[in-house]
């Protein structure tokens, strides 16, 4: 909606406001001040009765644009609203919707108005700057007696111009030096220059009011609230620490200290933490070198301290992101604390930047999955070192001797002394060699729709229930056979019956023939 209006300055006559008007802008009456608050106390009118006009009060705005930083103070320039007054002397007191609205904070000032002109301090202590538009209402000008202002001025009376951006008149330099030293700063070890320690001096002294001597001088504000959302948890209650004597009397002083200047108050919250009482010192650590032994002094870094010291030596352009041990060794040169090589080790591990940018230079083998055991004689693993064909649910093997092993003589052997014995299983898994390559193999799986399966490259644990067994098959020939090594063709039925007749203790825990007959077999020493 477009609404066209038009602004009167120094409006004279009586205007009447709808309630509709009122609403709208949420009107507020003061008659202490005697003022129409409008928009939430961003304007304020005063309210007059035609007769009896009070020249000695008006509003104040402002002359421009301003925009106050975070966590700053500063002095804007304000005019008087009434623009007869020109040269007054009163007080500028703030609105005290900027705290509502703007969240910030003005001084109440005795200022000089010059040609409608003043100045007014403002703070800002939240976390993000805040813009006023020009023409604001910023504070009410209510103008006092001369007569009535006492001064106790003296010659000594330091004089401060705040319009004047921080330049120091040279003749007040000693009485500000004079006045930081009160604070009791000690600059004796330190690598400044005797012109950088003045000028620090001066600057301390000039702005003493912002430190604080003692706790007494800290005191507290609520000009900015905190608050922790803990949402729906569960309060956590931690149990107190156990400490020595000594800890209990050092941090019984400073909690009554801190109660003591109103610091911190008793609490019967849940959410209770013990006192954690830290304490700050050097560790002395000795290095043996190739001729002289030497002290070095290692600084103990407490744990809130520890992340922008590994980020210092790690994850900075000085830093390089180097590895664990470059890094662990440049640290602990000058620092230490408690599993601090894990720590590093940690840090340098899950940088994002480094898994990124560095190559693995360890090799990983892929991520391999076990092949499913479905049913009886569904899928048969062969091998032609043992010759052997082994089902891969219940191990039942054969143990067939070969002269040659070429790709018709494996192709020959598996239909013959497999698929018309036991059936056409559904798949086949072999090694790559040459004679399980073949067609005439892929061929045979053809025409009796058999899936063949091939092991991975240089991956032998594919098939590993034929390599066991190859290994179980070696040990039993070399523990029957001949000298000579000729008549192991004749030994392979008996093992193969021993193997198929022995349980597996390992997997099924049944023999293999049990479970292909349903039966256990007959032994020659189960006949007595």
């Amino acid at each position: 909606m477009e609404q066209t209006f038009q602004v009167f300055e120094n409006f004279k006559n009586s205007i009447i406001l709808g309630l509709d008007f009122l609403d709208q802008q949420k009107a507020r009456l003061n008659f202490d001040d005697k003022t129409l608050v409008l928009q939430s106390g961003i304007t304020e009118v005063p309210l007059t009765n035609g007769e009896n006009n009070d020249n000695s009060t008006c509003f104040t705005s402002l002359i421009n644009d301003e925009v106050i930083p975070s966590r700053s103070e500063v002095i804007i320039l304000v005019q008087t609203v009434d623009k007869s007054i020109k040269s007054k002397i009163g007080i500028i007191e703030p609105n005290p919707a900027l705290v509502g609205k703007q969240n910030i904070v003005g001084a109440t000032c005795l200022v000089q108005i010059r040609n409608n002109k003043s100045f007014l301090q403002v703070l800002n202590p939240t976390n993000v700057k805040v813009r006023l538009s020009k023409h604001t209402k910023i504070g009410k000008f209510s103008e006092i007696i001369e007569n009535s202002i006492s001064s106790e001025i003296t010659e000594n009376t330091i004089e401060i111009n705040a319009i004047d951006k921080g330049a120091q008149n040279k003749n007040n330099e000693a009485k500000y030096i004079e006045i930081a030293k009160i604070l009791n700063f000690d600059f004796s070890n330190s690598d400044l220059t005797p012109e950088e320690k003045q000028k620090l001096m001066i600057m301390l002294g000039t702005n003493t009011d912002v430190f604080a001597i003692n706790l007494s001088e800290l005191g507290c504000t609520d000009l900015h609230p905190h608050r922790t959302d803990t949402g729906d948890a569960t309060p956590v209650r931690q149990r107190f620490y156990r400490q020595s004597p000594a800890m209990k009397t050092e941090s019984s002083k400073h909690i009554k200290e801190m109660l003591d200047n109103n610091m911190i108050e008793p609490s019967q919250s849940e959410w209770a933490s013990p006192v954690c009482l830290m304490t700050y010192y050097f560790i002395y650590t000795t290095r043996k070198e190739k001729v002289t032994e030497r002290i070095v002094k290692r600084l103990a870094v407490p744990l809130t301290l520890r992340d922008d010291n590994l980020k210092s030596y790690y994850d900075s352009v000085f830093g390089g992101h180097n590895g664990i041990e470059r890094t662990n060794h440049t640290i602990r040169y000058k620092y230490y604390w408690p599993g601090m090589y894990n720590y590093i080790q940690q840090c340098v591990q899950t940088c994002i930047q480094c898994q990124r940018a560095k190559p693995d230079a360890h090799k990983r083998p892929t991520p391999l999955q076990p092949l499913p055991v479905l049913d009886v004689f569904r899928r048969v693993h062969m091998d032609i070192l043992g010759r052997l064909i082994v089902d891969s649910f219940t191990k039942f093997m054969e143990i067939l001797p070969l002269k040659n092993t070429g790709a018709k003589d494996v192709a020959d052997l598996f239909n013959n002394q497999w698929i018309c014995r036991y059936s056409a299983p559904d798949a086949i898994l072999t090694d790559k060699g040459q004679n399980f390559m073949s067609n005439i193999l892929k061929e045979v799986c053809n025409i009796f729709e058999i899936q063949k399966i091939n092991t991975s490259s240089y991956r032998p644990q594919t098939n590993s229930t034929c390599e066991r067994n190859n290994k179980t098959l070696a040990e039993k020939l070399r523990t029957c056979i001949d000298a000579n090594q000729l008549n192991w063709p004749e030994k392979l039925p008996s093992i193969a019956h021993a193997m198929n007749t022995s349980v597996c203790t390992e997997s099924t825990q049944y023999t293999p023939y049990f479970l292909v007959f349903g039966k256990n077999a007959e032994l020659l020493l189960t006949q007595f």
